[in-house]
């Protein structure tokens, strides 16, 4: 009840109050109030429309009840099984696209982490099995098991320290592997939602103008990452006011660390949802994903990575006068990367050998002393240029966000403000209609 009380109060502020600008870091509380206000009445408004629509009634409904039912009754065991597997499956692969490209650019790299090493995993035990005759489902995040050969193969069920055929051809890895990276990327392509979501929401406030910064100002400006982030946005308004469809999918179709920028551009010039959704889907989901694959499949998978490094050795120089080295570079790069695959194998048969001692899960190794914490947070210093790239998009979508933010904020409030007088007047006006009658009845 006190938050009710609160919160009318909030709403009843006199008329002149409600111009008063509201913000993140001069007031908090009211802020985030209003902020979840709007969010909630979002999210209901999603629920129904989503509990409500044709497809949930008359397809989804009716295909969970008969699922729940099968596994009741304990008909078709298999296909539940089934069914279940690959909904879980597919879970964990969206949900790791999700983390990857949510929260304005501090996203987890989940393709880094997770999908570049799950192919370089399938393509080690289809040399191995000398096949893909093995169920790659098991790498997620309720099993730790290694990957089994189902018909035997060299090295014998989950043995990868064993000797290694030239495995099976390039495009049989690519298809086994090929799904779980589509997966993940209609995950990212999901991720970016909420910037879109945000932003479009926050040009109906009055402050919008103020959403995104003068980009002409910003390009004249002496600050390094200023500059940068209107030379991004720049193009990215460019292309998306030029080319609109098709530009938002050449955005979304390569490695584009900026991409939040887009979703931002697109929610602040209203493109329609399924309009940007569509496109962001495509990019990320199929040809962005396709390429990623095509590239880690070949430089995993033996016979290939060894014509690319021969193509290399072949058109690379023997020798670059600002680089001394006792080989030549190809040479070198072939070595070094021969080298890294090397180590996961060993760290990959490690894992599944301390797994099968000791099957614990990650979250029962996390170390919460003082110390720990504290080269934890020494960790998240960068110390690349990558992760020096990082967090400068991610400071400047950050400050394009706490805008956005009190931008909805203010305009939820204002609406709150309007919706209270209009009720308070039509109310004044009953009243005073009903005084008019009585007055009319006691006169006559």
């Amino acid at each position: 009840m006190a938050a009710g009380n609160s919160g009318a109060d909030l709403g009843q502020k006199p008329a002149e109050d409600e111009g008063e600008p509201i913000t993140l870091f001069r007031r908090p509380l009211e802020t985030l109030y209003y902020l979840g206000r709007c969010a909630g009445a979002s999210v209901t408004f999603a629920a129904s429309w989503f509990f409500s629509h044709p497809i949930t009634i008359y397809l989804l409904a009716p295909a969970v009840a008969a699922h729940v039912a099968l596994k009741q009754t304990g008909y078709g065991a298999i296909l539940t099984a089934e069914i279940d597997a690959w909904a879980l499956y597919a879970l964990w692969w969206i949900g790791l696209g999700i983390l990857s490209s949510i929260g304005f650019g501090s996203g987890m790299h989940s393709g880094l982490l997770f999908l570049f090493p799950h192919i370089l995993k399938v393509a080690l035990a289809a040399e191995v099995c000398d096949g893909v005759n093995f169920d790659a489902r098991t790498d997620a995040w309720y099993s730790s098991e290694p990957f089994h050969c189902i018909e035997g193969g060299e090295g014998g069920e989950g043995d990868w320290a064993g000797p290694a055929g030239d495995g099976p051809g390039f495009w049989v890895v690519y298809k086994k592997v090929i799904v779980t990276a589509m997966l993940w990327g209609v995950g990212t392509a999901i991720g970016e939602v909420p910037p879109y979501f945000v932003s479009y929401a926050a040009t109906g406030a009055d402050q919008a103008a103020a959403a995104i910064p003068d980009v002409e100002e910003g390009l004249k400006s002496d600050n390094l990452i200023k500059r940068t982030f209107a030379r991004m946005l720049a193009l990215m308004l460019w292309m998306i006011r030029r080319c609109g469809f098709l530009g938002v999918l050449v955005l979304a179709s390569y490695p584009n660390f900026a991409f939040d920028l887009c979703g931002v551009v697109c929610g602040y010039f209203h493109m329609p949802f399924w309009k940007f959704f569509g496109a962001t889907l495509l990019g990320k989901g199929l040809f962005k994903v396709n390429g990623q694959v095509l590239f880690f499949v070949a430089l995993f998978q033996r016979s290939s990575r060894e014509r690319l490094m021969d193509f290399l050795e072949g058109v690379l120089p023997n020798s670059l006068p600002w680089l001394q080295l006792d080989e030549p570079p190809a040479r070198a790069i072939h070595r070094f990367v021969n080298a890294q695959i090397g180590e996961f194998e060993r760290k990959v048969v490690k894992q599944a050998a301390d797994h099968r001692g000791d099957p614990t899960w990650w979250w029962q190794d996390i170390d919460l002393r003082p110390r720990a914490v504290v080269a934890w947070a020494r960790g998240l210093w960068p110390n690349s240029v990558s992760a020096l790239w990082n967090t400068i998009v991610f400071l400047s979508v950050s400050y394009f966000a706490v805008s956005c933010i009190d931008s909805v904020a203010q305009d939820y409030k204002q609406r709150l403000g309007r919706r209270l007088r209009a009720r308070d007047e039509a109310k004044s006006e009953r009243d005073a209609r009903s005084q008019g009658n009585v007055a009319g009845t006691y006169g006559d």
